[in-house]
């Protein structure tokens, strides 16, 4: 695996995880997340920078990882 591609996986597992940390603030309870816009945006920013490093990781490993991860809709 290339150093660029570690560390555009390190940046997406952040953003997973800092996404994973407003859901949990909430809970179950849906309404929470919603009526707290502060939440609902820092979430819906980090799912999107999720995806900006998805995007521009090496055509080497996504062909290699396409079996185990979806790169495609990400």
């Amino acid at each position: 695996m290339e150093n660029k591609d570690r560390q555009k996986l390190m940046q997406m597992k952040r953003h997973c995880e800092d996404v994973a940390s407003f859901f949990r603030r909430c809970g179950s309870d849906k309404s929470c997340f919603v009526s707290d816009r502060l939440y609902f945006n820092a979430a819906a920013m980090s799912i999107l920078q999720i995806g900006e490093p998805a995007n521009s990781l090496s055509e080497d490993f996504r062909e290699k990882t396409k079996s185990d991860m979806p790169w495609g809709m990400i």
